[in-house]
């Protein structure tokens, strides 16, 4: 079982071997997959209830948002 999970965007692996490199006999993690927010349908989360229309949320934000929201999804479901 993983003590922690570590939320990181694919493409930032530079962030992810640093982070690796602090971390590595601080306690157990794995990484988490981020959600790209740039890749993400605004209308389709506005629909399901997740954004508001009136939000001014960035990219990076909903990203955050979306990456938070699956990982408590995982946790629920285990």
């Amino acid at each position: 079982m993983t003590d922690i999970f570590v939320i990181n965007l694919d493409r930032s692996t530079e962030r992810w071997s640093t982070f690796e490199k602090m971390n590595a006999n601080a306690v157990r993690f794995s990484r988490f997959s981020a959600i790209e927010g740039a890749a993400q349908s605004r209308p389709a989360l506005q629909a399901s209830g997740i954004l508001n229309q009136d939000v001014p949320y960035t990219d990076g934000a909903v990203g955050c948002a979306m990456s938070h929201i699956a990982l408590w999804k995982k946790a629920a479901g285990e």
